[in-house]
């Protein structure tokens, strides 16, 4: 996650992707602050969206042959231990930040066992909607 794609959200292509023939299918992960939450607050997000043409198998939702788009993301906010970002302002937000975010707090964040989130490292309150408002707009 210490990648240049996570760091900045490059979108990555491609038509060669197993089982789907040339539908078209692109992702990109970032690991950024949310504007205006907490400091110690950052986020994991990732997005994977695919088209192909519509089958007709479903006329009420799609023209078959026309383009049609899945999309699926995900995303995780999590608290830090400390304040890993400068401000609340996203803006601010730069690589050694984000870097500081995936190896030095997730690593305590995550449950190495079952790799789920620890409760203390949860986002609450405004910072969780601010997070929520990002993996929205991503």
């Amino acid at each position: 996650m210490t990648d240049e794609v996570a760091l900045t959200g490059i979108v990555q292509s491609t038509r060669k992707f197993p089982t789907l023939g040339n539908a078209l299918v692109i992702t990109k992960a970032w690991v950024t602050h949310p504007n205006k939450a907490s400091p110690r607050v950052g986020v994991y997000m990732f997005k994977r969206v695919v088209t192909h043409k519509c089958t007709g198998e479903y006329p009420d939702f799609c023209q078959k042959g026309a383009t049609v788009v899945d999309v699926y993301k995900t995303g995780v906010c999590v608290k830090c231990h400390y304040d890993v970002f400068p401000n609340k302002f996203a803006r601010t937000t730069n690589d050694t930040h984000r870097i500081s975010f995936v190896e030095k707090c997730l690593p305590k964040a995550v449950n190495q066992n079952t790799g789920e989130l620890k409760t203390r490292f949860l986002c609450t309150g405004p910072s969780a909607s601010y997070a929520q408002a990002s993996l929205t707009a991503f």
